[in-house]
């Protein structure tokens, strides 16, 4: 095969190998509620609509009515950008918000991402509540924050296999 056919190959294949950043996929960590409750999961945030395209999160123990589950699958989400809110919704009227100093902070992965209440009836104190009607229900505490989730096995792999390609075809060509 022709050295540059390998080269170009090697290329494309790490191109095609790189993570996007078109979005970012955030996990939630330290998420406890004044009832003792905890919040689990991830969402990917789409920086191009400004939106969360992909959710799934956990709150245990499950009040009587709760959902106990915000799913893309049976739920909606929006962001408020005025007021900088992302909330996930279940039903009619069950609703995880989470606050940010900004929206646009989500757009980037950073090592912790912290929560920020601009308005404190719409994200409880330190950035985050579960609510039903949004009449405060269940009010996180301090502490809570986001990071990037990590990526997985195969895409390492892949762009491994890339930088690999690259480094033969180098050698191929020095040779």
């Amino acid at each position: 095969m022709n050295k540059l056919v390998k080269y170009l190959l090697s290329v494309a294949i790490l191109f095609v190998s790189l993570p996007s950043n078109a979005s970012v996929i955030w996990q939630l960590n330290n998420y406890v509620f004044d009832d003792g409750a905890t919040a689990v999961g991830s969402f990917e945030w789409d920086e191009t609509s400004n939106t969360a395209i992909s959710w799934d999160i956990d709150i245990l123990p499950v009040l009587s009515d709760s959902p106990g589950n915000y799913s893309d699958a049976t739920g909606t989400s929006y962001s408020y950008a005025p007021l900088d809110i992302l909330t996930f919704q279940e039903g009619a009227y069950w609703q995880f918000r989470l606050g940010f100093a900004d929206l646009d902070l989500l757009d980037t992965p950073v090592a912790s991402l912290s929560l920020y209440s601009q308005n404190t009836g719409q994200t409880g104190d330190y950035g985050f509540l579960e609510c039903n009607n949004c009449n405060p229900w269940r009010e996180g505490m301090r502490g809570a924050y986001l990071s990037p989730a990590v990526p997985e096995p195969a895409t390492l792999a892949l762009m491994g296999l890339g930088l690999a390609g690259i480094g033969f075809a180098r050698k191929m060509k020095a040779a």
